[in-house]
């Protein structure tokens, strides 16, 4: 089944949202907003656009739960806990992220902005040790 077609079957919209402009949502739409491998890839000034977005959309007490790859582990506990030949974009995705996500985790980019803006951070290990979930909290 094309996309289009699974999409066009749920109440699901699609919006197109050019790069370094507001999500098309109004002010405190959400409990949650979740972001899953992508700010890693960003650079500070995108990154801290997406974020100020997202917390200008969030309801009080609203949570942003970031996935982020840590680029730990070896490839071959990788292989070991998630590969079979019904998931073979877990080996794309743990080569196309593993140095990025490295400098990411060590970085603390997220804990730093929490601190700066004075929000609540947590951070938990999942994935075997293969990713990262960070949740900042209004």
């Amino acid at each position: 089944m094309k996309l289009k077609k699974k999409i066009n079957d749920t109440n699901i919209k699609l919006v197109k949202i050019e790069k370094d402009s507001s999500l098309p949502f109004e002010n405190n739409s959400f409990d949650y907003i979740t972001i899953c491998n992508v700010l890693f890839h960003l650079d500070d000034k995108s990154v801290d656009l997406i974020l100020d977005d997202s917390r200008r959309l969030l309801k009080k007490d609203g949570k942003i739960i970031i996935l982020t790859p840590t680029g730990n582990n070896d490839f071959f506990s990788l292989l070991a806990k998630f590969f079979s030949l019904d998931n073979l974009s877990i080996l794309i995705w743990y080569f196309a992220t593993k140095r990025r996500a490295k400098t990411w985790v060590r970085e603390r980019y997220l804990e730093q902005y929490s601190s700066k803006n004075k929000l609540n951070y947590k951070k938990k290990i999942t994935m075997g040790g293969f990713a990262l979930f960070e949740i900042i909290r209004m």
